[in-house]
């Protein structure tokens, strides 16, 4: 196996970081959310939906789920009247997810815990170092997004 030095060691420890990262963030919005009948795949589309209506397929993308799990969650924040299925003018066959009245409630309900719990993970980490990471971060997305299906 070829060694890993340099770039090449600093990017495999990123990702394998990130993937950590990513159970810890799911489980602790669980437990965030747990208690006003949310979870953190439902508080992701909600929290999607309320900066913009857009279909499943486009929240699957911005979210890195499966179009068929957005559905399911979904069709369930629909049932509790959270969001609405809307017909979209641009796509008849995808109907668009826009946030009710009583999703906007509930989001407003759990950001006050959702500031207390940023500050407290925030702490230790300057303001600088957390837009670099943001930027970074971003930057290897879009450097993946442009290759899907075409990485080496």
């Amino acid at each position: 196996m070829p060694a890993r030095t340099g770039k090449v060691a600093a990017i495999t420890d990123l990702v394998l970081e990130v993937f950590e990262l990513n159970g810890r963030l799911l489980r602790a919005g669980d437990n965030l959310v747990r208690d006003v009948g949310l979870s953190s795949a439902r508080w992701q589309v909600l929290g999607t939906v309320a900066t913009q209506p857009a279909s499943m397929a486009a929240i699957g993308r911005r979210m890195g789920r499966a179009r068929q799990s957005v559905r399911e969650v979904a069709e369930k924040l629909a049932a509790e009247g959270l969001v609405s299925l809307v017909p979209d003018e641009s796509d008849r066959r995808a109907p668009r997810l826009e946030i009710s009245e009583r999703g906007h409630e509930l989001l407003h309900q759990v950001a006050p815990r959702q500031i207390r719990w940023a500050r407290w993970l925030a702490q230790g980490c300057s303001a600088s170092e957390l837009d670099t990471t943001v930027k970074v971060l971003r930057r290897l997305g879009l450097r993946l997004a442009s290759a899907e299906g075409d990485a080496p």
